[in-house]
């Protein structure tokens, strides 16, 4: 299995983080495994401190491998930082969409350019989840990062939508386990720190700068930083010379360390500096008592101290104040609860520390990193196996034909006598919420129906959706409740099931032409329309399996594996969910083709010109929520692939790109405007109709409209086995 991990520190940090002991064990447990740590930019060369000089000289040498595990550090024109610009959530959202060279091939390089698992350890993986294609996803949340000063207050907003997009969440905390479950309900999971096998070894020397002052040492081992309560030692060591206080880490809070460098000339107070955890181990097999001295705020709530491990695990007692999560583990811990509190619970804690040795050592065994790596191994095995896709080769069921549907039941019974019927298909019918029977009628003609609860009903995409979810077919024919299956494409079904071998291997799917058949109010026919989909020039003869389409409707036939493979349909979609889904079938290297024959018949009430133009430019109009191009817009931005939407559907991005420049184009020659829209409009009638200028030019107002309005979402959905009274 090959693991990519999106990290936010150096792989070879001298004191390692949890990421740092995952990736260790993927290795040792046989798996590829590359550190992608965190970026560099232009910014960077003015402040050329040590770690920002070595993480450029890995960029240099094109990374390097550290301890058999591959290391990559990219080199970003944009990167997300609390400075104005830097700090925008489109930033966060694309910062490794601008590496130089290009992330995906430099990745390629190596091997890396598809993987297994994505290990996200911060929010700006998110780009990565488009770029890297992978079978599962993980997001590891450590911190409330919106705590920290440097970076943006959008990190909540991007937090969350990563959140949303991976496989499965491991939260280190309560409070972050609880945070996250605001934002999903499934597949995220409470694993806190733990601590490596190196902190049981036996004791080892003492280090020669290891204080001599003949006191019990308590030892701060880890980062000074703003969550240190550096007061609480500065009293203790001023009122107390019972104890010496040794601190052992780096120091990345700058006011910190002028008191601490102060605090250096009392006898009983040193500091000495960051250590190799290989080295760090002694200083706490030769103290007395370990001490966690953090504030109490929203940052340290989330907070699961490493450190609280590794001094367990060294068979040290442990003080703290109360901090949440170390109150919700219920293990071995002294909590003082004031500065006033802190050196009587130290005397306790020395006290106590050599009956209670082999509690402490039990306890840390206990929560090893191993045992979290066996716990994460077992989460990703189980999540992989949800992500499988079927074995379509195989399947029993060749074709599965998905009607969606509300208030259908007149037309069922037509639609169904239009179907192609044997032991090798099956139809399932999604009804969304009917009230006059359809899915009794559905039952009765043979049909498997699903119903959506009342909360998922939505639009088109949400029943075609789980209808491929549902489905067991190797092909698909999606059609809606109120069309007829046309007698030619019938036959054309017949000949792929004979010659499916001879089909083009880049074939996704098949589509013919849709006829309208236009109803009044009444329902009685007033008019039909041919070709509605696509224009006669752009399908191909059947005999030759058709040609490559640019766009197709609701009724199509595709594979479901292609499906599946490019994410399944877009619930959450009002409209425009076919192209959207098309991009994506695109940007797998896979097409959609056009057969010169009628595929169905669809029944649709008939619009007057004047009905048509309000329910283009008034996206509310009569009820309605025409917003799907915006919707598609912002999940394309969330998700990525904008301009593989943007290549299949021009259109209005054209007509405003003529209509913004305009102001410009009129100062470098005034008619210059004309001639440039003209064009475009030109371009647009010569491709479609001259009609569809005004259709594209609505779609620039359902953009701005449905920018908001995107709310991605699972469907729920039951069986409906012989009543839907019942359900």
């Amino acid at each position: 299995m090959k693991i990519l991990f999106a990290e936010s520190h150096n792989l070879d940090r001298p004191d390692p983080l949890g990421s740092h002991h995952y990736i260790r064990l993927f290795q040792q447990d046989g798996h590829e495994c590359c550190w992608l740590g965190p970026a560099i930019s232009p910014l960077h060369i003015f402040k050329p401190d040590n770690l920002n000089r070595h993480r450029f000289k890995v960029w240099k040498e094109g990374g390097r491998e550290f301890q058999g595990v591959k290391w990559k550090v990219p080199f970003t024109l944009a990167f997300y930082y609390n400075l104005p610009l830097m700090r925008a959530l489109t930033v966060g959202r694309n910062q490794y969409r601008f590496c130089l060279p290009p992330l995906k091939k430099s990745l390629r390089h190596i091997g890396f350019d598809q993987v297994d698992l994505l290990w996200c350890a911060g929010p700006v993986a998110y780009s990565l989840l488009d770029l890297i294609p992978h079978r599962i996803s993980c997001y590891r949340v450590a911190d409330r990062l919106d705590q920290f000063k440097n970076i943006p207050p959008s990190v909540v907003a991007l937090q969350k939508d990563l959140i949303r997009r991976v496989d499965f969440v491991v939260a280190t905390s309560q409070s972050l386990f609880d945070w996250v479950c605001q934002v999903r309900r499934h597949d995220v999971y409470y694993l806190p720190n733990g601590v490596g096998d190196i902190f049981f070894q036996p004791k080892l020397s003492r280090p020669v700068d290891f204080p001599d002052t003949g006191l019990p040492v308590a030892i701060y081992l880890g980062t000074i930083d703003t969550r240190f309560d550096l007061g609480v030692i500065e009293q203790a060591v001023k009122r107390s010379g019972s104890f010496h206080f040794l601190l052992v880490g780096p120091i990345t809070e700058e006011t910190l360390l002028f008191k601490v460098k102060r605090l250096q000339q009392e006898y009983n107070f040193s500091w000495l500096g960051p250590k190799k955890q290989s080295e760090a181990i002694s200083y706490l097999q030769h103290s007395e008592i370990g001490i966690i001295p953090f504030y109490l705020n929203d940052l340290t709530e989330a907070v699961n101290p490493i450190k609280y491990y590794e001094y367990l695990a060294c068979g040290l007692p442990v003080v703290a104040p109360p901090l949440r999560e170390l109150s919700y583990m219920k293990g071995p811990i002294h909590f003082y609860h004031d500065h006033d509190s802190f050196l009587d619970i130290l005397e306790q804690a020395k006290r106590e520390r050599t009956e209670n040795q082999e509690q402490y050592t039990r306890f840390a065994d206990e929560n090893s990193w191993h045992r979290r790596y066996e716990k994460v191994k077992g989460i990703a095995k189980k999540i992989a196996a949800t992500k499988e896709l079927p074995d379509l080769e195989n399947s029993e069921i060749w074709l599965s034909v998905v009607v969606i549907g509300r208030n259908e039941a007149k037309n069922l019974p037509q639609l169904f006598d239009s179907l192609p019927a044997g032991s090798d298909l099956e139809w399932l019918y999604i009804d969304s919420g009917s009230t006059d029977g359809s899915p009794e009628t559905a039952l009765k003609r043979g049909a498997r129906v699903i119903v959506l609860n009342e909360q998922s009903v939505y639009a088109p995409a949400t029943g075609r959706f789980v209808g491929t979810l549902e489905a067991k077919g190797r092909w698909v024919l999606y059609l809606d409740g109120d069309m007829l299956l046309s007698m030619q494409f019938k036959a054309f079904l017949k000949k792929i099931r004979q010659r499916e071998s001879a089909i083009p291997a880049a074939t996704a799917g098949f589509v013919g032409y849709t006829t309208n058949c236009y109803l009044d109010e009444g329902g009685n026919a007033v008019g039909r329309r041919e070709h509605v989909v696509f224009g006669q020039k752009e399908a191909g003869s059947a005999d030759i399996w058709g040609k490559p389409v640019g766009y197709h409707g609701g009724a199509v036939l595709y594979l479901r594996k292609a499906v599946l493979e490019a994410g399944n349909w877009n619930p959450a979609l009002s409209q425009l969910e076919e192209i959207e889904l098309l991009s994506r079938i695109k940007a797998k290297g896979k097409e959609v083709r056009a057969v010169d024959l009628p595929m169905v018949e669809h029944h649709t009430p008939y619009l007057s010109l004047r009905q048509k133009l309000l329910l283009n430019f008034l996206p509310t109009w009569r009820g309605k929520n025409l917003c799907g191009a915006g919707q598609v817009v912002a999940a394309r931005l969330r998700e990525g692939n904008l301009f593989g939407f943007i290549r299949i559907y021009p259109y209005p991005f054209l007509i405003f790109f003529g209509l913004a420049t305009a102001p410009a184009l009129y100062f470098l020659w005034p008619p210059l405007p004309l001639l440039v829209n003209l064009l475009i409009a030109l371009w647009i009638a010569f491709h479609k109709r001259w009609y569809f200028y005004l259709v594209y030019l609505g779609n620039i107002i359902q953009i701005c409209y449905g920018l908001t309005r995107y709310r991605p979402f699972k469907p729920g959905y039951r069986e409906c086995q012989t009543d839907s009274r019942n359900l």
